[in-house]
Protein backbone atom coordinates (compact mmCIF):
# COMPACT_ATOMS: atom_id res chain seq x y z
CA UNK A 1 0.00 0.00 0.00
CA UNK A 2 2.92 2.31 0.81
CA UNK A 3 4.03 2.01 -2.95
CA UNK A 4 0.74 2.56 -4.35
CA UNK A 5 0.00 5.89 -2.10
CA UNK A 6 3.38 7.14 -2.77
CA UNK A 7 2.62 6.86 -6.55
CA UNK A 8 -0.65 8.42 -5.82
CA UNK A 9 0.62 11.47 -4.56
CA UNK A 10 3.01 11.84 -7.01
CA UNK A 11 0.73 11.49 -9.92
CA UNK A 12 -1.78 14.05 -7.87
CA UNK A 13 1.08 16.47 -7.43
CA UNK A 14 2.34 16.22 -11.08
CA UNK A 15 -1.39 17.10 -12.35
CA UNK A 16 -2.04 19.64 -9.97
CA UNK A 17 1.56 21.75 -10.37
CA UNK A 18 0.73 21.20 -13.99
CA UNK A 19 -2.88 23.24 -13.54
CA UNK A 20 -1.81 25.80 -10.88
CA UNK A 21 1.11 26.65 -13.75
CA UNK A 22 -1.71 27.94 -16.40
CA UNK A 23 -4.01 29.16 -13.66
CA UNK A 24 -2.93 32.09 -11.01
CA UNK A 25 -5.80 33.57 -10.61
CA UNK A 26 -9.76 31.87 -9.48
CA UNK A 27 -12.63 33.17 -11.45
CA UNK A 28 -15.17 35.61 -9.76
CA UNK A 29 -17.88 34.82 -7.94
CA UNK A 30 -16.77 31.28 -8.39
CA UNK A 31 -18.94 28.65 -6.26
CA UNK A 32 -22.27 29.47 -4.54
CA UNK A 33 -23.84 31.28 -1.48
CA UNK A 34 -23.70 35.76 -1.36
CA UNK A 35 -20.42 36.15 -0.58
CA UNK A 36 -16.97 34.95 -2.79
CA UNK A 37 -14.74 33.65 -0.17
CA UNK A 38 -11.99 34.32 -2.80
CA UNK A 39 -12.24 38.00 -3.41
CA UNK A 40 -12.06 41.32 -1.40
CA UNK A 41 -13.19 44.27 -2.28
CA UNK A 42 -12.22 47.99 -1.03
CA UNK A 43 -14.19 51.05 -1.94
CA UNK A 44 -13.16 54.75 -0.92
CA UNK A 45 -13.97 58.11 -2.19
CA UNK A 46 -11.19 59.14 -4.39
CA UNK A 47 -11.12 62.56 -2.97
CA UNK A 48 -10.53 61.57 0.48
CA UNK A 49 -9.44 58.13 0.87
CA UNK A 50 -10.19 57.82 4.72
CA UNK A 51 -14.14 57.86 3.90
CA UNK A 52 -14.18 54.39 3.19
CA UNK A 53 -17.44 52.96 2.19
CA UNK A 54 -17.09 49.10 2.31
CA UNK A 55 -14.05 46.79 2.96
CA UNK A 56 -14.60 43.05 3.06
CA UNK A 57 -15.55 40.24 1.00
CA UNK A 58 -17.01 40.95 -2.20
CA UNK A 59 -20.40 39.82 -2.50
CA UNK A 60 -22.20 37.92 -5.70
CA UNK A 61 -24.24 40.02 -8.09
CA UNK A 62 -27.25 37.49 -8.98
CA UNK A 63 -29.70 39.92 -10.69
CA UNK A 64 -27.19 41.70 -13.11
CA UNK A 65 -28.24 44.33 -16.01
CA UNK A 66 -28.83 43.80 -19.25
CA UNK A 67 -25.62 45.07 -20.84
CA UNK A 68 -23.32 42.69 -18.94
CA UNK A 69 -22.05 39.21 -19.73
CA UNK A 70 -24.06 36.75 -18.47
CA UNK A 71 -22.90 34.44 -15.39
CA UNK A 72 -22.44 31.26 -15.26
CA UNK A 73 -22.93 30.33 -11.70
CA UNK A 74 -21.56 28.48 -10.27
CA UNK A 75 -18.35 28.47 -12.59
CA UNK A 76 -17.90 32.37 -12.82
CA UNK A 77 -20.25 35.28 -11.43
CA UNK A 78 -20.24 39.14 -11.52
CA UNK A 79 -18.90 40.21 -7.78
CA UNK A 80 -19.29 43.70 -6.08
CA UNK A 81 -19.81 45.65 -3.15
CA UNK A 82 -23.17 44.35 -2.57
CA UNK A 83 -25.71 41.67 -3.60
CA UNK A 84 -26.71 44.45 -5.78
CA UNK A 85 -23.59 46.02 -7.12
CA UNK A 86 -24.78 49.57 -5.47
CA UNK A 87 -23.67 51.10 -2.08
CA UNK A 88 -25.83 54.19 -0.75
CA UNK A 89 -24.37 57.38 -2.10
CA UNK A 90 -26.32 59.84 0.44
CA UNK A 91 -24.92 63.70 0.44
CA UNK A 92 -22.00 62.36 -1.46
CA UNK A 93 -21.34 63.71 -4.88
CA UNK A 94 -22.19 61.51 -7.83
CA UNK A 95 -19.93 60.96 -10.51
CA UNK A 96 -17.37 58.24 -11.19
CA UNK A 97 -15.34 59.30 -7.72
CA UNK A 98 -15.20 56.35 -6.13
CA UNK A 99 -12.58 53.82 -6.10
CA UNK A 100 -13.15 49.98 -6.23
CA UNK A 101 -10.08 47.47 -5.54
CA UNK A 102 -10.98 44.01 -6.29
CA UNK A 103 -7.95 41.82 -4.85
CA UNK A 104 -7.16 37.85 -4.43
CA UNK A 105 -4.82 35.31 -3.39
CA UNK A 106 -1.67 34.45 -6.80
CA UNK A 107 -1.89 30.79 -7.40
CA UNK A 108 0.63 28.59 -9.21
CA UNK A 109 3.92 30.28 -10.79
CA UNK A 110 2.89 30.95 -14.43
CA UNK A 111 1.12 34.30 -16.21
CA UNK A 112 -2.08 35.59 -15.52
CA UNK A 113 -4.55 34.41 -18.59
CA UNK A 114 -8.55 35.52 -18.35
CA UNK A 115 -11.53 37.39 -19.60
CA UNK A 116 -12.87 40.49 -18.08
CA UNK A 117 -15.93 42.80 -17.24
CA UNK A 118 -16.27 45.68 -15.56
CA UNK A 119 -18.26 48.63 -14.72
CA UNK A 120 -17.73 51.42 -14.49
CA UNK A 121 -14.37 52.98 -15.42
CA UNK A 122 -11.17 50.23 -15.74
CA UNK A 123 -8.04 51.67 -14.15
CA UNK A 124 -5.16 49.19 -14.19
CA UNK A 125 -3.98 45.36 -12.63
CA UNK A 126 -1.63 46.23 -9.34
CA UNK A 127 0.16 43.35 -7.40
CA UNK A 128 0.61 43.45 -4.10
CA UNK A 129 -1.65 46.41 -2.75
CA UNK A 130 0.70 48.43 -4.84
CA UNK A 131 -0.29 52.03 -5.17
CA UNK A 132 0.81 51.87 -8.83
CA UNK A 133 -1.82 50.51 -11.37
CA UNK A 134 -0.79 49.15 -14.74
CA UNK A 135 -1.86 47.07 -17.92
CA UNK A 136 0.98 45.27 -18.20
CA UNK A 137 1.31 44.25 -21.85
CA UNK A 138 -1.91 44.87 -22.32
CA UNK A 139 -3.53 47.34 -25.01
CA UNK A 140 -5.23 50.81 -23.87
CA UNK A 141 -7.51 51.14 -26.49
CA UNK A 142 -8.92 48.17 -25.41
CA UNK A 143 -10.15 49.09 -22.19
CA UNK A 144 -11.05 53.08 -22.28
CA UNK A 145 -14.48 52.21 -21.98
CA UNK A 146 -16.97 50.49 -19.86
CA UNK A 147 -16.75 46.74 -19.70
CA UNK A 148 -19.75 45.62 -20.91
CA UNK A 149 -22.08 45.58 -24.23
CA UNK A 150 -23.57 48.41 -25.56
CA UNK A 151 -22.86 51.05 -28.26
CA UNK A 152 -22.46 54.45 -26.49
CA UNK A 153 -20.16 53.99 -24.27
CA UNK A 154 -19.23 50.41 -24.03
CA UNK A 155 -16.53 48.03 -24.78
CA UNK A 156 -18.07 46.23 -26.84
CA UNK A 157 -21.65 46.62 -28.91
CA UNK A 158 -25.03 45.74 -27.91
CA UNK A 159 -25.82 42.45 -27.33
CA UNK A 160 -26.17 39.67 -28.92
CA UNK A 161 -22.69 39.18 -28.67
CA UNK A 162 -20.60 35.89 -28.71
CA UNK A 163 -19.03 37.69 -25.38
CA UNK A 164 -19.15 40.90 -23.51
CA UNK A 165 -15.85 40.19 -21.83
CA UNK A 166 -12.26 41.22 -22.86
CA UNK A 167 -9.19 39.23 -22.66
CA UNK A 168 -6.18 39.54 -20.83
CA UNK A 169 -2.74 38.43 -20.04
CA UNK A 170 -0.03 39.25 -17.79
CA UNK A 171 3.42 37.81 -18.37
CA UNK A 172 5.38 35.94 -15.25
CA UNK A 173 7.74 38.53 -15.67
CA UNK A 174 5.67 40.86 -14.67
CA UNK A 175 4.06 39.18 -11.77
CA UNK A 176 7.45 38.36 -9.95
CA UNK A 177 7.37 37.06 -6.52
CA UNK A 178 3.89 39.20 -5.76
CA UNK A 179 1.42 37.20 -3.17
CA UNK A 180 -1.68 38.70 -4.34
CA UNK A 181 -3.60 40.20 -7.06
CA UNK A 182 -5.88 43.20 -7.69
CA UNK A 183 -8.01 44.73 -10.18
CA UNK A 184 -8.59 48.79 -9.87
CA UNK A 185 -12.08 49.91 -11.34
CA UNK A 186 -13.45 53.70 -10.87
CA UNK A 187 -17.37 53.90 -10.30
CA UNK A 188 -20.46 55.58 -9.03
CA UNK A 189 -21.79 53.29 -6.70
CA UNK A 190 -24.34 52.49 -9.17
CA UNK A 191 -24.00 48.78 -10.25
CA UNK A 192 -20.39 48.48 -10.27
CA UNK A 193 -18.70 45.36 -10.44
CA UNK A 194 -16.17 42.89 -11.69
CA UNK A 195 -16.41 39.73 -13.74
CA UNK A 196 -13.40 37.84 -14.77
CA UNK A 197 -13.10 34.50 -15.76
CA UNK A 198 -9.99 32.37 -16.44
CA UNK A 199 -9.37 31.69 -20.39
CA UNK A 200 -6.94 28.92 -19.68
CA UNK A 201 -7.38 24.95 -19.78
CA UNK A 202 -5.24 21.99 -18.95
CA UNK A 203 -3.21 21.88 -21.75
CA UNK A 204 -2.63 18.00 -23.24
CA UNK A 205 0.67 17.70 -20.98
CA UNK A 206 -1.32 18.25 -18.23
CA UNK A 207 -3.17 14.94 -19.23
CA UNK A 208 -0.65 13.10 -20.17
CA UNK A 209 0.64 13.78 -16.41
CA UNK A 210 -2.48 12.35 -15.00
CA UNK A 211 -2.69 9.49 -17.75
CA UNK A 212 0.92 8.49 -16.81
CA UNK A 213 0.53 8.65 -12.81
CA UNK A 214 -2.33 6.26 -13.39
CA UNK A 215 -1.12 3.67 -15.40
CA UNK A 216 1.62 3.48 -12.77
CA UNK A 217 -0.70 3.25 -9.91
CA UNK A 218 -2.33 0.16 -11.72
CA UNK A 219 0.74 -0.97 -12.78
CA UNK A 220 2.06 -1.28 -8.77
CA UNK A 221 -1.21 -2.88 -8.17
CA UNK A 222 -1.05 -5.09 -10.71
CA UNK A 223 2.29 -6.29 -9.63
CA UNK A 224 1.62 -6.92 -6.12
CA UNK A 225 -0.92 -9.17 -6.89
CA UNK A 226 0.89 -11.02 -8.98
CA UNK A 227 3.75 -11.33 -6.17
CA UNK A 228 0.72 -12.31 -3.62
Amino acid sequence: MKLISRAAVVAAALSFSAVASQAQVLNTGLGVGPMDANWTVNVFQISNPLNVLYTGQAYRISSIPGVWENNSAPTYNWIGASASGSLPRGNLPGGFGYRYIFTTNLLGTGPIVGSMGWDNKFVGFSFDGGATTGLFGNNAADFNEFGFCRNSDGEFDNKPQPTCTRDFTIASSNIGQASTFSVVIDGDLATDGLLIRNATVPEPSTYALMAAGLAGIFGVSRRRRNNA
